[in-house]
């Protein structure tokens, strides 16, 4: 063999031998560190929701909403995960989703509203649960 023939043999094997390295600096992320801080953030995000009906921050209409937008997210993710990978651009989309919403929540939870269930747990009293005062905002306390 000559000295051309050797240099193109050696070449085509150090090129089949990059191949895998080439093939695995595509823009997948398969790290299943990311997956999994994805889903502790929706972990996370659930708890503070679930919290937040509890205490009386959140009234029934927006824990549906927050709940509702929670499972939106959930199936946002198994749908990127379907084909196994989850690309850059799949992993940025729900990133700024989950950050959409976490704002959402303390908007939602730092509002001015107060659940009436949890109005007597807080020490406010109202004089008449379906009073027409209560509609229009105006709450009586009791001391």
């Amino acid at each position: 063999m000559n000295a051309k023939g050797l240099v193109i043999t050696s070449l085509s094997a150090l090129a089949l031998l990059a191949l895998p390295s080439v093939a695995s600096a595509s823009p997948m992320n398969t790290e299943r560190g990311v997956v999994s801080q994805i889903e502790w953030r929706i972990d996370n995000q659930l708890r503070r929701i679930q919290n937040g009906r509890i205490d009386g921050s959140l009234t029934r209409h927006e824990f549906r909403q927050l709940m509702r937008a929670n499972r939106r997210l959930n199936r946002k993710l198994d749908r990127a995960l379907f084909d196994g990978f989850l690309s850059v651009f799949e992993e940025d989309r729900l990133f700024a989703t989950l950050d959409n919403q976490s704002a959402r929540i303390h908007r939602m939870k730092h509002n001015r509203r107060i659940a009436r269930v949890m109005m007597h747990r807080r020490g406010l009293r109202t004089r008449h649960m379906h009073s027409p005062r209560l509609r229009t905002g105006r709450v009586a306390y009791r001391f």
